[in-house]
Parts: structure tokens; C-alpha cells; sequence
């Protein structure tokens, strides 16, 4: 099957909040438990090779992002084999990670794991949809999964779940040699030579994964989110309709009398239960709160008639012990006269979601048309008190996502509540649960890995009438989410910010009995007014105004009715509709500044009728602020404005203010962020499914999102203030250059190259300094490597040369080359990670140079054809060159003639999904010809764009490639042996021996070659060789040489003296052997000659007795022997003979002249001093 393109899975991502700073950070949190524990290693094979192990499946899920699970049947139905999506395995260390995946799998799983840092993949190569043996890809897996495991000691296996938590103490190390890999892993001439309980120690890491796991990030609260918090408002909303009356034109905020409180719970009773008998059924309920749906009436609850919230975590009960269950079943006219509020609870099923309110219930009282009705004190008691309630949450959330502490909650209570009523008690308590709802201790709240859960309560409120009589307690509860990003050099406001899930739950809500409704008629009625508040002369409706009390804290979208008389009827939406008279209107005050704000004072300190977020206030007095630019805005100030200017007498005012007083500011700010003022309206969801899901949260989940994804991408890394802006890309204002820096003209601009042996980025460097020489001064520096690894970057050689180029750079010199300007290029040639590089520019330890010279763009150099070592196993570190955020431009060089290439469409892949932001360029054998393309490379802000900055920081938080190594167990590292020698050497012995390098053995794994050799058929001239093992692809070319020499620079008494030496070879691989390496090259030379031995009579060959004969064949004969021109006979016995009778003495005459010549030649050998290659 022919693999699919990368940008099309990666739009397949079912996270809406996935991104590479959070996948990064998941895969760190991993890496952690190697840092603070034994294991170096942490193993996850699934599928058949594992035994379909379900610990291994949680871990790819967990660095998959639920990939088995939200894609899966996706994937299944595109006919995919099952045993093709479950062909992986993941080997995580302490800085690396390795990955095997099938060739199917491979483009699905790329988007999730291409930006992790050091990855290394291996997969079967699928050459055009051909099939393949399945004895090769089985080898090809386990010589992979060996070649994955090398160096590894103590090796971690994640072997349970979290749903099968009570088997953790029964694992038994033998049963990982159950699985097929691993039984595999002892096969003769293909596996690890010897069982792999054996040679490896093997642990359970399942117990230290487990609180990783239940972590808190933006997707596992995207999933919070979309999966439960939909369904718990509808249920909540339901239960809330239960409550009212239905149908007969009555109006929706009057209570049912003959309502029970089974009837209203019975919505969220059945999700409760059901959702609870499926996460049963998946073990997914140990230690979580199983606290059951709560809804009481009146004095029902108190802590009589229910258990406190704060007190325990799980209820003994829906609603409390059996005294009451009569009560619970019985409507609500058997105690209406104590029936003034109502306490809902819920919890969601299988999610920490949790909620609790209290709402209000207007009293049935008797109305006389002579009498007032009586004060409802105790009704404005409870809502006075909940009122406090509400405002010790909102104190107490506030202080735990600034301060990220609740060490001064008590103080914080005691400000705000003050003196309670007798019998009033206060408790209030914030817990911390994990994303399943499980109770965690933290000290501090700065950790964003976690939920909070606020929860006050007032219990005991007795009555203000006399007596005794318990009125029942009020409850607040509300989950929120804090995120925190740490600050370095004093903290910022922009730093801390927090999301309250439950905040779509209605805050207030005040119904009234059926018999209320005819209050506002009545009392319409005794003014003289028509039955029917509709037959008022009505001058305009404005709708979506948002109203609020002189507490700024409960808004409510809400449309207001204008009349002539200057009454207003007045339509919240979680409130009864209540109509203020002029009589009751003190003053209209007006504020003609967007958004208009539109105030009503009243002249009674107390009047009932009022909503009771309004009626609890000393000074009453409600305020409707409209969006800018809204219907409403505009319906207000050109119709009703001059109404109200008409009614302006002593006893009404009428004031139009120039700017919006305190409370109306504080609102207003509040407002900023609940609605979405361009369009005058609330806001309503956004973005796909999270947008949808949590539209009630909306505009304050988009921007907590963004938010918290920055502070899980950063994982407690502290950042300056001044960079918080722009990781949150929150427009600052100012103009990029203002400061004290050094002007950009006047810094030196620095040019980073990098591409692995073969990728031409020396080609690529030197076409730059070739078309700029004429107006640029140009230097370039090569990097080298430390201690024969080739990963690791010689720190100190390229800081010096920095400081030598940088600091000389205004040094005076004669004729034009003086008022050129300076630029760097600097070509890091190898498997050297980039990241490694710019921070030792970026982070330069002389404060002189590093203020005088900035990075201006990073180019990495492709070869399509070189961009994998062996089949299906990608080149070291190649990802590594190609990172986000560093690197602005990717150049394929490869010599690729159809823009159809297949090995160019799979290399732009790999890279697109590596880096999606950088420009890709074409540049066959490394020469550019496009202007476009110069720019780009040359660019002198790429690098220090807001967007690359951001990328940065998140993708790798904390520069650590300038700091000491930690120790880790990795693979068998990169070598690089750089072998110095000044002969030339021959070369066809040259070019046929490197094409059999990959052959040879006892050298090492040699993977390219790299360096300056001459030949001895042209010893005057260099070139420059390059040689890839796995292409067999050698070139040469000559050097060009400098048409103006310049002096060299004294040698370094701290370097080797190679000046005589001036040919030298990079052999990069692994396991390489230098003696070996020095023994294979020294036979492309010039050989010294050996000496010759003597001949003797016993040595001689055939031939040469041969040749003797025939050059004395007619020699003279002694007697009586004559030759015949055929054979020699004799007189005297007939005797015949092919040979000479004297052949013998000819032979010791030639023995004589060649072992002179032998000695000869031994003597020149002797007196003549030949050198080694290397000497």
C-alpha cells in the first residue's frame, strides 16, 4: 500500500488543541521518570509482538494523543490491516526516542512524533507497493527492535493500565519473555544472542506513569471538556426546567407546586448512574468521587436533612438519611412557608466536573390592595448570604491562580463575609483532582497539572422572625482551571490566568410560585394602569443588553422594554420579568461612551418585587450595558434618549455622564472577556468541536487555551516578562529596534549552513560567498567536533573563531575592503544537532561579541538520496537539522531533474512535517540561481521573528545544549575520525576501495566520508572527495584556487602540528576504528616495494628453465652428442634427450646473474628511506 501524504494526516489529527509544543512536553513529562529513577529505558510494543499488552497501548495513547482510540475505526474502514496499525514500538531514554512503525503506519503517526528531539525512525522501506516477504520484515523488525535497545541496562515496561491497577504487585518479569519480539530477540545470527531477561533487568513502570498520565494539558481538557461538560449542562438545565411550570401560556420562571425533589433530580439521577455503570465496567472509578446528584428544599438543607459538602467527599446519599425521605417525596406545598431556596449538586459521571448553586424561591405570601405585602426578610437574608457566597468563590479561585496559594483564605473570608447572622457558620475549602477526578495533594497551586474544585458553604442560618426555626444552608461550588507561566526578573500580570468550566451553569436563578405571577398586574392595577402591561404605549425593545447589580458580579443577557411613561419592563434570563414604574425611578443616568452603559436608581431602599440580585443592595440600582455598535446601542440612543430627556423633572433626572463610573468600569472589564463585542452578542462556540462543546465558556476558553497550552508547553520553565506578549502573541505596540542595542547595520550578520556528508552545503556556502564578494566582506567558519563524537559540538573552537572575526571587524585596513561590510557564514558540516550551534552563538559568553554580531537565518541542506543509512533506517540527527523554529529554509540538493521525484516528494514530507513553516528551495549540487532564493537564505530577521522566537522556547524550553551533558545510556554513539597524511594517493585504488567500504570489515560502520585528497597522476592539484556509503556516491572536485594567497595564522600550541599533512579524510560511522581505518587507506597509496628473495635451484620456475633452454639450444655439445634440431642423441647408446647436457651449468650461471640483480636491487631498497602515509 502506497504510504499517504503527511499534510493529509496531519489535518486527520482528531485534537482540536494538538500542536508540537504540547506533544514535546508530553514526551518530556515521560523522559522525567528516567531522569528521577533507575530505568533508562522505557519500552512500548503493541500489537501481536507485545501479546496486545494494555499498559503499552496507554503509553502510545498517551504520546499518540488517544490516536488508538479516536482513529482507529477511521483507519480500519480505509482497509488498513489491523496488524499493520498495531506494528509499533516506541523506545523512549533520557534525550533520545526510537521508533519502529510499519510502512502503512508510518505517514499516519509522523504528524504526532516528527518534532521530538533526537528521534530516530525505523521503517520498512515500501518500494511502489510491491510485496514484500514477510520473513525480510520480521528480520528487518527484530534487527531494528536490537538495534533500538543497544546500550540499554535496566529496561522499563509499562505492562499495566490504569484500569487493571489491582494486578500491579503480581508482575513477574518472565512474562515479558512471552512476547513474540521478545522471544525473537534470542534467535541464532539475527537476535541479541542470549535471552532478554538475561542480558537485560526488567521493571514495571506502570505506578511511575500513572500520575503522568493523569496530568492536566490542553488536550486532556479538550477531552474534559468535550465529552462531559456538553451533557452537564444539558442535565443540569433539565433539572432546572423540572422545576417550573410548563405549558397553559404561563410564564417560565413560576415553580410547580406539587414538584418533589426526586422529579427535579431525575434527569442528572440517570446520567449519574448510567455513566457510573460504564465506568464500572472499564475500572475506571477507584478513588474517585462517587458523591451522587443532590438537590433539597428549604430547611431540607441543612446539615439535618443532607450531608455537608465540605465536611465529606462522598455522600452517604442522594439526599441525606432516611428521616427525610418522606419529605423528598412529597411536593413542595407541604413546607412551602419555609420554601425559599433550593441547594443543586452534581457530579459528572466519568469526569471531575462538579457543581453546586443555590437558587432562589420567591415565597407565597397573601396580597391585600390596601396593605403592603410583608417584608420578606428571611428571603432577602438567604439571598444577601449566597451573594457572599458567590463573592468568597470568585475571592478565593482569584487568589489561587495569582497568588498560587490559600494560605490567606481565612483572612480573605473574614474581609468579606464580616459579621454573619447568629447560627451563620462559613466553611469553605479548594481541592486539587487530577483529569480523572482523583484527589492530589499539592502544597501550591502553580502547578498546572491539575483541576481545582472551590466550595463554600453557610450552614445553620436561622431566621430573622424570632424563635429558633432553621432556615437551611447555602452551598457555592464551582471546577476551575488555573495556568501559570513562570516568570523570571518579577512577575506579570499577563502570567496567570484561569478558565471556570461551570461558569455556563446559571450563577443566579429566582423563580416564584404560580400565585406570585399576579403581583405585577395587581400592583399596575392600584396605579391606574391598564390590566395589561402590553396595552402600555411601548417605544422600543432593546435586546442583548447585559444587566447587572452594583456587585459586578452576576450579568445576565437580558431585553428591556421602553414605554412612554418612562417605565421600564425588564426580561432577565435566569430571573423572573419585573416592570419598574417612573414613581419607583430616582434618576436615569447615561453614558454616551462605547459600549453605552444605561443605569436606573430606585427611590425604596427595599422593594421585593425586584430580582434578588438587585433587591439586596442598600442603594439599589440595576445597569444595562449594550455592545458597541449593536442594535439595541442604537434603538436606545435614537429612541428612547429623547424620551427620557422629555420626563427630566425634580423628580426623575435625567443625567447624561461623560465617562462610566467604577462599577460600571469593573463590569464592563468583566464583560471584555464573556462577550464578543463585535458582534453584539455573547459569544457562541467556535472552532469545532471544543468550540462547540464549550460555547457556554466561550470567548474565555479560546483564550485559556492558548494560555495554558503555552504554560504546559513550557513545564515550569521560567521565561522574562518581557517575552510573555509574544508567546502568548498578544500585540504589544511596539516598534521593533528601539533600545540601546547597536543599530543592525552596524552588527555583524551570521549565516548558519548545516547539512549531513553529501547534502552540498559546502557547495551551498561557498555559491553565497561567490555571488555577494563584491559588495560584502565575507568569512566563513567551519565547525568541528569534540572528542571524536561527531554529535557533539567543539564549543570553544567556534567561540574563538567568533571572537576573531567579530572583534577585528572595524580593524583598518587599506583600499575599498574597508567600507565593506562584514558577514559570517558558518557551515556546520556533520551530524552536529543545530540547536547546538545557535546556542553557541546566540548564548556567546563575551558580552562584547555577542552584542556586535546577530544570527540572521539557518538554511539546512537535503539530499533526497542521503537521507537514510540503510533501508528503512533514517540517517542520525537528520530531524535534528531540520528543527522549528531555528531553521528558516530547507534546500533539497539532491540531483533531481522531475520535480515528480519520488525520493524528493517523500524527503519535502519528512520535512513539511518536521518543520512546517520553513521555505523550501531547490538547489541541484547545492548552486542556487534564483534571487528569491538568496534573499530568503540571506534574510537578516528570520531568525528573530516573533514566530521563530515563540517556536523556539516552546519546542525546547530552556537552552541545555551550551551545559554539561547529563549522563545518559544512548545507542552507539556517531563517531568521527579525521585521519591526516601528506602522499597522494592513486586513484583508481582510491575510487574502487571506497566503493567496497561498505563491505569491509573489521573498520566499522562507516557511513560517509568527507575531506581534501591529490592523486598521484596530478599532485599539484586538491579536490575535494565526498563519499556516501549507502549510495556508493563519490564525488571529487577540484579546488579552486585563491587568486590572492593570504598569510596564514600562527599555529595553535595547543593544537597538533598538520601542517605538513595537507590532505586529510572524515570518516563518520559508528564503531569506528582508526588503526583499521589507517590500514585501509594506506593501501590506496604508493606501497613500499619489499625485498626480493634469492633464487635457488629448488625455486626456479619451469618457465625459466624453459627460457634457459631455449636461449642455449645451439650451444656447443660435447662429444659424441649431436642435435638434430629436434633432441639430442648420443654415438655411443643411442641415447635421446630434449635437453641441453650442459643446462645444468646454464642454470647456475642464471641463478648467479639474477641473485646479483636480487642483491642489487635489495641494497638501493635498503639505502632508499620510504615514509609511511601517515609520517
Amino acid at each position: 500500500m502506497k504510504k499517504r501524504s503527511t499534510t493529509t494526516s496531519k489535518r486527520n489529527i482528531q485534537q482540536q488543541t494538538f500542536n508540537p509544543f504540547i506533544s514535546c512536553s508530553r514526551l518530556r513529562n515521560i523522559q522525567s521518570i528516567l531522569t528521577d529513577g533507575p530505568e533508562d529505558t522505557i519500552v512500548a510494543v503493541l500489537g501481536i509482538d507485545g501479546r496486545y499488552n494494555e499498559g503499552c497501548r496507554e503509553l502510545a495513547n498517551y504520546l499518540l494523543f488517544d490516536f488508538y482510540d479516536l482513529r482507529i475505526n477511521q483507519l480500519e474502514q480505509e482497509g488498513i490491516p489491523d496488524e499493520d496499525l498495531d506494528d509499533l514500538i516506541i523506545v523512549i531514554r533520557r534525550s533520545s526516542v526510537a521508533v519502529y512503525c510499519s510502512s502503512t503506519l508510518h505517514n499516519h503517526i509522523l504528524p504526532y512524533i516528527a518534532h521530538w528531539k533526537n528521534l530516530q525512525i525505523y521503517s520498512p522501506p515500501n518500494e511502489d507497493g510491491e510485496h514484500q516477504d514477510e520473513s525480510d520484515l520480521e528480520e528487518f523488525k527484530i534487527r531494528s527492535f536490537i538495534s533500538m535497545l543497544e546500550s540499554s541496562r535496566l529496561v522499563g515496561f509499562p505492562y499495566y493500565s490504569t484500569r487493571n491497577t489491582s494486578m500491579t504487585s503480581q508482575f513477574n518479569k518472565f512474562e515479558i519473555e512471552k512476547w513474540p519480539i521478545i522471544q525473537a530477540f534470542a534467535l541464532e545470527n539475527v537476535g541479541g544472542g542470549g535471552f532478554f531477561t538475561l542480558k537485560h533487568e526488567v521493571s514495571n513502570v506502570h505506578d511511575r506513569l500513572t500520575p503522568v498520565y493523569m496530568g492536566l494539558d490542553p488536550s486532556s481538557l479538550e477531552r474534559i471538556i468535550v465529552r462531559s461538560l456538553p451533557l452537564f449542562e444539558s442535565h443540569w438545565m433539565e433539572c432546572m426546567s423540572n422545576v417550573v411550570v410548563h405549558g397553559n401560556g404561563d410564564s417560565p420562571s413560576l415553580i410547580n407546586y406539587d414538584v418533589t425533589e426526586d422529579f427535579v433530580i431525575e434527569p442528572m439521577k440517570s446520567y449519574f448512574r448510567h455513566g457510573r455503570l460504564s465506568a464500572n465496567q472499564n475500572r475506571d472509578v477507584d478513588n474517585i468521587d462517587q458523591s451522587e446528584p443532590l438537590v433539597c428544599f428549604g430547611t431540607r438543607t441543612s446539615d439535618r436533612g443532607r450531608a455537608s459538602l465540605i465536611a465529606t467527599i462522598k455522600s452517604s446519599g442522594i439526599n441525606g438519611p432516611a428521616l427525610h425521605m418522606v419529605l423528598r417525596t412529597h411536593p413542595i406545598f407541604y413546607y412551602v412557608s419555609m420554601f425559599n431556596h433550593q441547594v443543586m449538586h452534581f457530579h459528572a459521571p466519568k469526569s471531575p466536573i462538579s457543581c453546586a448553586r443555590t437558587y432562589m424561591v420567591r415565597p407565597l405570601v397573601e396580597y391585600r390592595l390596601n396593605n403592603n405585602p410583608s417584608s420578606p426578610r428571611d428571603f432577602n437574608l438567604l439571598v444577601g448570604l449566597y451573594d457572599v457566597c458567590v463573592r468568597v468563590g470568585h475571592a478565593l479561585m482569584t487568589e489561587a491562580s495569582t497568588n498560587h496559594t490559600l494560605a490567606n483564605s481565612d483572612r480573605i473570608v473574614r474581609d468579606i463575609v464580616g459579621k454573619l447572622p447568629p447560627g451563620g457558620d462559613v466553611k469553605h475549602k479548594v481541592v486539587a483532582v487530577d483529569n480523572k477526578g482523583r484527589l492530589v495533594f499539592y502544597i501550591n497551586f502553580k502547578s498546572s497539572g491539575c483541576l481545582l474544585k472551590v466550595c463554600v458553604e453557610i450552614h445553620g442560618i436561622r431566621s430573622l422572625d424570632g424563635g429558633h426555626e432553621v432556615l437551611g444552608s447555602l452551598v457555592y461550588s464551582d471546577t476551575f482551571v488555573c495556568s501559570n507561566i513562570s516568570t523570571l526578573g518579577g512577575s506579570d500580570p499577563q502570567s496567570n490566568s484561569k478558565l471556570v468550566l461551570t461558569s455556563g451553569i446559571p450563577l443566579y436563578q429566582e423563580w416564584q410560585v404560580r400565585g406570585h405571577q399576579v403581583l405585577v398586574l395587581l400592583k399596575l392595577k392600584i396605579q391606574g394602569k391598564s390590566e395589561e402591561v402590553e396595552t402600555k404605549e411601548l417605544v422600543v425593545r432593546c435586546n442583548n443588553g447585559v444587566l447587572c447589580s452594583n456587585n459586578a458580579l452576576c450579568d445576565v443577557t437580558t431585553s428591556l422594554d421602553f414605554y412612554i411613561d418612562g417605565s421600564v419592563l425588564v426580561t432577565p434570563r435566569h430571573a423572573p420579568r419585573f416592570l419598574i414604574n417612573r414613581d419607583d425611578i430616582s434618576s436615569y443616568e447615561f453614558v454616551d461612551n462605547e459600549p453605552i452603559s444605561f443605569s436606573v436608581r430606585f427611590n425604596k431602599t427595599s422593594d421585593w418585587l425586584l430580582p434578588s440580585f438587585l433587591s439586596t443592595n442598600q442603594n439599589p440600582r440595576f445597569t444595562v450595558v449594550f455592545a458597541p455598535h449593536s442594535p439595541g446601542a442604537k434603538n436606545f440612543k435614537n429612541k428612547v434618549v429623547p424620551v427620557l430627556k422629555s420626563l427630566d423633572c425634580d423628580s426623575v433626572k435625567f443625567k447624561k455622564l461623560s465617562h462610566h463610573d467604577d462599577i460600571t468600569k469593573q463590569l464592563i472589564v468583566a464583560l471584555n472577556a464573556d462577550y464578543d463585542w463585535q458582534c453584539g452578542t455573547s459569544y457562541h462556540g467556535k472552532g469545532g468541536k471544543l468550540g462547540q462543546a464549550g460555547k457556554s465558556i466561550q470567548p474565555q476558553l479560546t483564550n485559556f487555551m492558548n494560555h495554558f497550552g503555552v504554560s504546559s508547553s513550557l513545564g515550569g520553565v521560567g521565561v522574562p516578562s518581557s517575552e510573555i506578549p509574544m508567546l502568548l502573541e498578544v500585540p504589544t505596540g511596539e516598534s521593533p529596534g528601539v533600545g540601546n542595542s547597536p543599530k543592525k547595520d552596524e552588527k555583524v550578520v551570521i549565516t548558519v549552513v548545516t547539512g549531513i556528508p553529501g547534502s552540498h552545503a559546502d557547495k551551498l556556502g561557498a555559491s553565497i560567498v561567490a555571488l555577494h564578494r563584491e559588495r560584502v566582506r565575507w568569512v566563513t567558519i567551519r565547525t568541528q567536533c569534540c572528542r571524536g563524537d561527531a554529535t557533539l559540538l567543539n564549543v570553544e573552537h567556534l567561540q574563538r573563531r567568533l571572537v576573531e572575526v567579530v572583534a577585528k571587524r572595524r580593524a583598518s585596513r587599506p583600499g575599498a575592503a574597508a567600507l565593506k561590510r562584514l558577514r559570517v557564514v558558518v557551515e556546520s558540516i556533520g551530524y552536529i544537532p543545530i540547536s547546538s550551534v545557535v546556542s553557541c552563538i546566540v548564548d556567546h559568553p563575551d558580552p562584547s561579541t555577542r552584542g556586535t554580531m546577530m544570527l540572521g537565518a539557518c538554511t539546512s541542506c537535503v539530499d533526497p538520496m542521503t537521507c537514510f543509512v540503510d533501508h528503512g533506517v533514517m540517517t542520525p540527527n537528520l530531524l535534528e537539522q531540520a528543527t522549528s523554529g531555528t531553521i528558516c529554509c530547507v534546500a533539497f540538493t539532491g540531483h533531481h531533474d522531475d520535480l515528480k521525484d519520488k525520493n524528493l516528494a517523500e524527503a519535502q514530507s519528512l520535512m513539511r512535517a518536521v518543520n512546517p513553516d520553513a521555505a523550501f528551495l531547490l538547489a541541484a549540487g547545492g548552486k542556487m540561481t534564483r534571487t528569491s532564493d538568496f534573499d530568503l537564505v540571506l534574510s537578516e530577521n528570520s531568525f528573530n521573528c516573533d514566530d521563530s522566537k515563540r517556536t523556539r522556547v516552546l519546542l525546547r524550553p530552556g537552552r541545555v545544549e551550551m551545559k554539561k551533558r547529563s549522563p545518559d545510556v544512548t545507542p552507539t554513539p556517531l563517531n568521527e575520525v579525521t585521519l591526516h597524511f601528506s602522499p597522494p594517493l592513486l586513484r583508481g585504488s582510491f575510487s574502487a576501495r571506497l566503493r567496497s567500504l561498505g563491505h569491509v570489515t573489521g573498520v566499522g560502520d562507516v557511513i560517509a566520508l568527507t575531506g581534501v585528497v591529490a592523486f598521484t597522476d596530478t599532485p599539484d592539484e586538491d579536490n575535494d572527495v565526498t563519499f556516501v556509503t549507502k549510495t556508493s556516491t563519490l564525488e571529487l572536485e577540484p579546488r579552486v584556487q585563491p587568486t590572492m594567497k593570504t598569510p596564514a595564522p600562527p599555529p595553535s600550541k595547543t593544537t597538533p602540528d598538520n601542517s605538513k599533512k595537507k590532505y586529510h579524510l572524515k570518516f563518520y560511522g559508528k564503531n569506528l576504528i582508526e588503526e583499521k581505518l589507517k590500514c585501509w587507506l594506506r593501501m590506496s597509496g604508493q606501497q613500499k616495494p619489499s625485498r626480493k628473495c634469492r633464487k635457488t635451484r629448488s625455486n626456479i620456475s619451469k618457465a625459466e628453465i624453459k627460457m634457459i633452454q631455449a636461449t642455449h639450444e645451439t650451444d656447443p655439445l660435447p662429444d659424441g652428442i649431436y642435435f638434430n634440431g629436434t633432441h639430442y642423441s648420443s654415438l655411443l647408446d643411442n641415447h635421446k634427450s630434449y635437453q641441453h647436457p650442459c643446462l645444468e651449468e646454464f642454470i647456475s650461471e642464471y641463478l648467479k646473474q639474477e641473485n646479483q640483480k636480487i642483491d642489487s636491487f635489495n641494497k638501493k631498497i635498503e639505502n632508499r628511506e620510504y615514509k609511511d602515509l601517515f609520517e
